[in-house]
């Protein structure tokens, strides 16, 4: 009778332990992650299709373009179109030609830093953090009682 207040205990400790790191996960990406993201037209040097992933069809057609900031001209490239069919990624080369314009946002402390997002990747790199917080919790205690199985033993054989 006395396991199952103390199964309950654990599982609302673990339960209490895997939120508060997600949640403590969250706040520290979103406030490192950089939050002040400007908008800007960049124009199209060139495209190009890409293999994304070795080994697997994953093809991403590719934009090189420049912007401007504060007189300072920068390039980057950016995927803008992923397909598991070549052809598919290559006819869309068309909707990017060279001398087109097309809005970017850029890092306000680092213009050097580009994305199609609005915020730069912030709100998807917060959740995915979050998401696997219990995952890594996972293998922190496995990997703790695994050392300590293993230290147990080599106690016992001394």
């Amino acid at each position: 009778m006395r396991s199952q207040p103390l199964r309950l205990r654990f599982v609302l400790l673990a339960l209490t332990v895997a939120v508060g790191a997600m949640l403590v996960v969250g706040c520290a990406v979103a406030l490192l992650y950089p939050d002040d993201w400007r908008r800007v037209e960049a124009t199209v040097q060139g495209a190009h299709v890409k293999s994304t992933r070795p080994g697997t069809l994953q093809w991403a057609l590719r934009v090189d373009s420049t912007y401007e900031v504060d007189g300072q001209t920068y390039e980057t490239t950016s995927d803008v179109f992923h397909d598991s069919e070549f052809s598919v990624t290559e006819a869309q080369i068309g909707k990017w030609p060279a001398g087109r314009t097309f809005t970017l946002y850029y890092e306000a402390g680092n213009p050097k830093s580009a994305s199609l997002v609005v915020d730069g990747g912030r709100e998807a790199t917060t959740v995915m953090a979050v998401v696997l917080t219990p995952l890594a919790l996972i293998i922190i205690a496995f990997s703790v009682l695994l050392a300590r199985r293993l230290w147990a033993n080599a106690r016992q054989t001394r």
